[in-house]
């Protein structure tokens, strides 16, 4: 969970970008608490005070695609989102009905390298390496490139412990 947590705040902090453009969301946020019954107007009002932010699979697509050629094709880079996504929604809320979309046991480690080395990645980026200094640092530097293509698990059961 920590992890995911500071996936989501580096992205806070370096991107920009809201769900609906700022004025139209003002827009529907002072309609909506409007007609909010009196007695749930501050309630709704503090719902809406950070609404309009990217959700957490969006801000995942945007940090893994500036990344892409790291997290394999399209199709493994959405396999990485949602299996990093599903896996925080079920650790945060414990709901058994997102279990068995959570990863568990070694591919719950790999998860975790990999959110690793896309932390590692932005902040890299964030101090100023270019891509060409990035990709040296990859090749050249086991431990990210490990987390980065950790072993796969040996059968679908230790996938699962």
């Amino acid at each position: 969970l920590w992890t995911v947590q500071a996936l989501e705040t580096i992205h806070r902090r370096t991107a920009t970008g809201t769900e609906l453009p700022p004025a139209d969301f003002t827009q529907l946020k002072q309609t909506l608490v409007a007609a909010a019954p009196d007695e749930h107007r501050d309630f709704v009002k503090r719902k809406f005070e950070h609404a309009n932010e990217p959700s957490l699979p969006k801000r995942l697509r945007q940090m893994v695609a500036a990344f892409g050629q790291y997290f394999g094709d399209e199709r493994a880079q959405k396999q990485l989102v949602q299996a990093i996504t599903n896996t925080r929604h079920y650790f945060t809320h414990y709901d058994p009905a997102l279990q068995d979309t959570a990863a568990h046991g070694r591919a719950l480690l790999n998860l975790c390298y990999k959110m690793e080395a896309l932390y590692q990645l932005h902040l890299m980026k964030e101090i100023d390496f270019t891509d060409a200094a990035i990709a040296n640092v990859v090749g050249g530097f086991s431990t990210l490139r490990q987390k980065l293509n950790p072993p796969a698990p040996e059968s679908d059961e230790e996938a699962s412990e």
